[in-house]
């Protein structure tokens, strides 16, 4: 990673930089038991988590995840590749308090589609593939939703997916159309088509106005150019589903 990147101020901190961590004290994180291995840094600004040992599609796949979330204006924790000595991984700060959702036996959208925003987070999770959106990676404050988070296994995480056209079509969510095993991302959009046709028809058109993805800080991984391919692809993908299901 190019040095001309990098910065300290945790304040300012832009899509192309990189925090550097390494002055800044650590203590065990709540989220130790996770899949991945995380610190908890104190920082002037507030607590960083910090999360490495990360693939590079993992890493490219958080930090594209967010771009796109502010693009199409969703509330998403701050989320920054960051350094902390010799590891590269992702930190992430400003979750907020909030509710988890109780984990049903069919976890299904229907249960929590009168939270606002909730449908919205739905279609994003859609939009960059999420398998990863189980009750303790989400959750709701007020009846509203609060920032999203942890969205390394989008995009095929640390699957690394080559065949596209394949994934795309098999990709799950943690959450369910309904039934206990219909958890299929096309499942999921069909009823939220039929649900919620409305808000599913602006979130399409926002998400025709996408520009292309250009994060100079990215260009140095390899997964890179091929997680941008497969949201070109997933794009495109999404408004012809939606077509089929009948907007």
């Amino acid at each position: 990673m190019e040095e001309k990147f990098i910065t300290t101020d945790l304040n300012n901190v832009g899509i192309n930089q990189i925090i550097d961590l390494r002055h800044h004290r650590k203590s065990p994180s709540p989220g130790a038991d996770a899949t991945k291995p995380k610190y908890q840094l104190i920082t002037p600004s507030g607590l960083i988590y910090f999360k490495f040992g990360l693939t590079e599609n993992e890493i490219c796949a958080e930090i594209i995840s967010h771009y796109v979330a502010t693009l199409l204006e969703i509330p998403v924790a701050k989320v920054a590749l960051a350094k902390y000595k010799n590891s590269l991984g992702i930190a992430s700060w400003d979750v907020g308090s909030y509710h988890e959702p109780e984990d049903h036996q069919s976890y299904s959208i229907k249960d929590f589609i009168h939270i606002k925003g909730f449908v919205e987070m739905c279609l994003f999770d859609y939009l960059v593939m999420n398998e990863d959106r189980h009750a303790g990676n989400w959750g709701y404050k007020e009846g509203s939703m609060r920032p999203l988070f942890d969205h390394n296994i989008c995009f095929g995480g640390s699957q690394n997916p080559r065949d596209f056209d394949y994934f795309m079509e098999h990709v799950t969510s943690s959450l369910t159309a309904g039934g206990e095993y219909d958890n299929k991302h096309d499942s999921i959009l069909k009823t939220l088509v039929q649900c919620e046709p409305k808000k599913v028809r602006v979130f399409l058109d926002k998400v025709k106005l996408l520009p292309q993805i250009d994060i100079q800080s990215l260009e140095g991984l390899r997964d890179y150019e091929k997680v941008k391919k497969l949201l070109s692809a997933r794009i495109v993908y999404m408004l012809q589903k939606g077509e089929e299901y009948g907007l």
